[in-house]
């Protein structure tokens, strides 16, 4: 039986299965938990819970939930302003045409300007209007595509992930038309600037000198200049490229700008930089799961690091379970979530390919956790760690 009591009266040996606690502050990646000694019940008292859900046999006690949905807690609103134009299966297949075609036309741009030729600005722009003819057509099939990399085509794959989950993020602030478009060019070509720093210093492995990092951190502004000289682009075009390396507390660069002084454009694009590289494996440093790394900008929004109405909606574009996610179910099951449908943030369809008794085999079924009409409620328990795992996400959301 399940019953809601006070933290104080948290004991080791309890299994926990829910929290009063929204998804971004609790200390635990897993929704449901057995306490193995005090520092755990210390973590929750630290981070603010009162009372817990656990899991007891014949036990009476408060059956009652506790106030206020996690999603609401984040200011996450409960549905969508408008329905999609097309499904997420409908509209995936294009936006993947859409997600390859940026890379090749990044790609291009930073191999012309090394080879001192101009950027062909109408390429650019032109794949900046499909990104956002994609999003319009639904919300969630480009930006999940931002899932996918490759460690060593890391740069373009970056870029077009920053693109595209900027692209989002700003129609969600009610940018469109051409502004729209030029955003979401500007931050396709955001680290442009990179391609002036020797690949010596961009890919070392480890801890970068000082006369090294002060080298790295020109690049917003060699990427500008670069920028300026190239017809057909846009003063607020540059604006990504010059900002998305600045912090709300004045420690960023080039410039030092704090929040108040920086652009809406410039605070979108520096949430969406750091997301993208803390949740891909680089030579440097070892992925974060997506979940835990929006767990962490939701906390930099709140200690105004970076901007938080752009963390929540960032959040709004790739769900709290983004897609790529590898989760396990509270029936055991584990697989990867597939779809993220806007009206239904926490219950994503996940694709299955663990039965909870060791089946690992084909076909991959894909259950809608929202839908309780198939089975029994199925809800996510614990948010894990895929290359941990040895699993490639892309592998069985393409099956």
């Amino acid at each position: 039986m399940r019953r809601w009591v006070p933290i104080a009266e948290l004991k080791p040996g309890m299994t926990i299965v829910d929290l009063d606690l929204p998804w971004e502050a609790s200390p635990f990646q897993r929704h449901e938990l057995r306490l193995e000694d005090e520092s755990q019940v210390a973590r929750l008292k630290a981070h603010g819970s009162q009372r817990v859900a656990i899991e007891e046999d014949g036990a009476d006690g408060d059956s009652s939930e506790p106030p206020a949905p996690e999603a609401a807690v984040v200011g996450l609103p409960q549905n969508p302003d408008r329905p999609d134009a097309v499904p997420f299966e409908e509209e995936v297949g294009q936006a993947r045409s859409v997600h390859l075609a940026a890379k090749a036309i990044v790609r291009g741009a930073m191999e012309d300007v090394r080879m001192g030729r101009e950027v062909n600005t109408d390429a650019v722009m032109e794949i900046a209007g499909e990104m956002v003819d994609s999003l319009a057509r639904n919300r969630m099939a480009l930006t999940s595509l931002t899932r996918l990399h490759s460690f060593d085509e890391y740069t373009f794959f970056h870029c077009v992930n920053v693109g595209v989950l900027t692209t989002a993020v700003g129609r969600r602030q009610g940018i469109v038309g051409d502004e729209l478009i030029r955003l979401g060019a500007g931050a396709l070509l955001h680290d442009i600037g990179k391609v002036t720093i020797p690949l010596e210093i961009l890919n070392k492995p480890g801890k970068l000198t000082k006369d090294e990092y002060d080298v790295i951190k020109r690049h917003p502004e060699a990427g500008a200049e670069i920028l300026h000289r190239t017809p057909g682009i846009a003063e607020d075009t540059i604006i990504p490229c010059l900002e998305h390396q600045e912090r709300g507390d004045g420690t960023g660069y080039p410039y030092r700008k704090t929040l108040a002084a920086m652009s809406r454009s410039g605070l979108i694009t520096q949430v969406v930089d750091v997301y993208d590289a803390l949740t891909t494996d680089r030579v440097y440093h070892k992925a974060r799961t997506p979940y835990e790394v929006l767990r962490y900008l939701f906390g930099l929004g709140q200690s105004g690091q970076l901007d938080l109405t752009m963390v929540q909606q960032l959040i709004l574009s790739t769900g709290i379970y983004p897609v790529g996610s590898l989760v396990e179910l509270d029936t055991g099951e584990r697989g990867i979530v597939y779809a993220v449908e806007q009206h239904e943030m926490l219950r994503p369809k996940v694709r299955l390919f663990f039965d909870g008794r060791g089946t690992l085999s084909p076909p991959f079924p894909v259950v809608d956790l929202s839908d309780d009409s198939t089975g029994p409620p199925r809800t996510i328990r614990a948010v894990l760690d895929a290359a941990a795992a040895g699993i490639d996400p892309a592998a069985y959301l393409d099956a």
